[in-house]
């Protein structure tokens, strides 16, 4: 995805699927925004609300810097790697955007 607006799009339409959990890999991101973080944290609190959480699989660097100092960290399950395999863990089947 190229813009915030496709992310946003895509995650609307991942959120209305109940039959999964939600994972974004973000790391081959290398840059994000605010913009970027707060359509993510809409679609967090559109899972809660559901009772269901908002999986991101990070790496080091920007993002989960961007993560961490916003104070947003808490309010995603952030992953290390895709559920499934090594080092990344969810239940339940994960749609993976």
């Amino acid at each position: 995805m190229h813009s915030v607006r496709d992310m946003a799009a895509t995650l609307s339409e991942a959120v209305g699927d109940m039959t999964r959990s939600l994972v974004v890999d973000l790391r081959s991101v290398a840059f994000m925004d605010s913009t970027a973080l707060g359509a993510l944290a809409r679609a967090g609190e559109q899972l809660r609300n559901q009772g269901r959480s908002l999986g991101l699989v990070v790496s080091p660097g920007q993002v989960s810097d961007l993560l961490a100092s916003s104070g947003l960290a808490d309010r995603f399950d952030v992953l290390s790697g895709l559920p499934g395999s090594a080092g990344g863990s969810t239940q339940g089947p994960a749609a993976a955007v």
